[in-house]
């Protein structure tokens, strides 16, 4: 394991994607080796580095720290006096819900999540929006409780200067249970711009929180200041078909149900709503 600061000197060596040398770029074109893999898109999160963390993590990375995760990558290290991280900027691609069926952190030898689902009309979905049904007791003697979670999901992409914006691959920011409401208030925001939701930038930053003898971090959004940031609140015109291809791309895999958000390594904290909230 290497220290934070080798991995902020990593991300930068891997800044950019590699450029094809000409023997292959014109063999590329017509190449079909990948398109199985193309098929289905499995996407990493972008993930805050809590108290609870595992004692791996903590060895590269600071509590209050945000990672994309798996891959261990740091986006923003933290500023421990002003608890708060560094700032970065994204575009949301793209905005779907998944509704997943949690197994009981004590149970050791069920999958993290037994159930998933992005529909709306499922049994899953009605009980992850029903307060009085979102646990469920389950296994020997109803020894465990799972709990059903509404997830609020945006496919985004970091732009502007920061090293991870070269490679161009979306990320889920995603919001539940006790930041559930910061990414209903994010969608409410957005559902009142007159723009196409993948053209619009947005300023994002860690925050640590602390209410009712309860502590745990969360993801805070803002408009980018040009002035300050040095970015504007929408893409350039050159950026336009880029992104608009992505959402397009992103949405056909959605609807297909080959778009897989990756929560193999999440992890759950304490919140003031007497549950868990994760990244």
């Amino acid at each position: 394991m290497g220290t934070k600061e080798q991995t902020q000197k990593d991300l930068q060596k891997v800044a950019g994607p590699q450029e094809l040398p000409n023997y292959l770029a014109e063999l590329a074109k017509e190449d079909t080796s990948l398109a199985e893999l193309r098929q289905e898109r499995v996407l990493s999160r972008i993930k805050v580095i809590h108290g609870s963390a595992g004692p791996e993590l903590k060895k590269i990375f600071s509590e209050g720290d945000v990672i994309i995760s798996p891959g261990q990558t740091l986006i923003a290290g933290v500023i421990k006096e002003d608890q708060v991280s560094d700032s970065w900027f994204m575009v949301p691609l793209l905005f779907f819900m998944e509704y997943c069926k949690w197994k009981d952190i004590k149970d050791a030898n069920s999958p993290t999540i037994l159930a998933r689902t992005f529909d709306k009309g499922s049994d899953l979905a009605a009980k992850a929006k029903d307060p009085a049904a979102r646990e469920e007791s389950y296994g020997d003697a109803d020894c465990y409780t799972a709990r059903y979670i509404e997830h609020l999901n945006f496919v985004s992409m970091i732009v502007g200067d920061h090293p991870l914006a070269n490679q161009m691959e979306p990320f889920i920011l995603g919001f539940c249970k006790g930041e559930w409401m910061i990414g209903k208030n994010f969608i409410t925001t957005l559902a009142r711009l007159d723009a196409p939701l993948w053209s619009t930038v947005w300023k994002f930053n860690a925050s640590f929180r602390s209410r009712n003898n309860f502590n745990w971090w969360g993801i805070d959004y803002a408009i980018p200041d040009p002035e300050k940031d040095g970015i504007g609140r929408f893409i350039t015109e050159d950026q336009v078909d880029l992104f608009k291809s992505s959402h397009e791309e992103l949405k056909k895999l959605l609807k297909e149900r080959m778009l897989i958000v990756d929560r193999s390594d999440m992890e759950e904290v304490v919140d003031d709503l007497d549950t868990e909230t994760e990244y």
